[in-house]
């Protein structure tokens, strides 16, 4: 008697494992590039956001979620974000004579002011004149945001231009 021949059986086991490591390959990668987010979300709002954070290290990848590329050309130490738009995102820390660490960030956007204030205003943001964080260096519209239960405020300056810059500020 002869051994049955199962070649066939194992060939399409074969092909089998293969199709399921495909299909599991192929959701891995699109959950990989689901995590950037695809639909534009207004610069205004991206600014509140990263001002609402507390970690700076997390700035790049908020900036990164909404779309905005790390610029290969900033200087060393800087960190620059820019998005296809034309709007980009630095930051540098700085301290206070006080040592309270104050955060900075500079957000320049060719959106409009009108559409700038809306959004601001939208995500809690009213305007000012006499803010708890400023720089009274910088000429332009004060909005300020603080939190009730605490001492904190954020305050962002919009200098109109062309491009209209935002000046992020938040003291811990």
């Amino acid at each position: 008697m002869s051994e049955p021949d199962f070649s066939h059986e194992i060939y399409f086991t074969n092909m089998y494992n293969k199709a399921i490591i495909l299909i599991i390959s192929f959701l891995c990668v699109n959950f990989i590039f689901a995590q950037v987010k695809k639909v534009r979300v207004e610069p205004a709002f991206v600014a509140a956001k990263l001002l609402d954070m507390v970690e700076r290290k997390d700035y790049p990848e908020v900036c990164i979620y909404y779309g905005y590329e790390r610029d290969p050309t900033a200087a060393q130490g800087t960190n620059r974000f820019v998005d296809s738009k034309g709007s980009s995102v630095v930051w540098l820390d700085s301290l206070t004579e006080e040592a309270d660490s104050i955060h900075e960030l500079t957000f320049r956007t060719p959106q409009s002011l009108a559409s700038i204030e809306a959004a601001l205003t939208k995500v809690g943001y009213s305007k000012t004149t006499q803010p708890k964080v400023n720089k009274p260096s910088i000429n332009g519209t004060r909005y300020e945001k603080r939190n009730k239960y605490s001492n904190r405020s954020r305050v962002i300056i919009i200098q109109p231009g062309s491009p209209n810059t935002l000046h992020l500020i938040r003291k811990r």
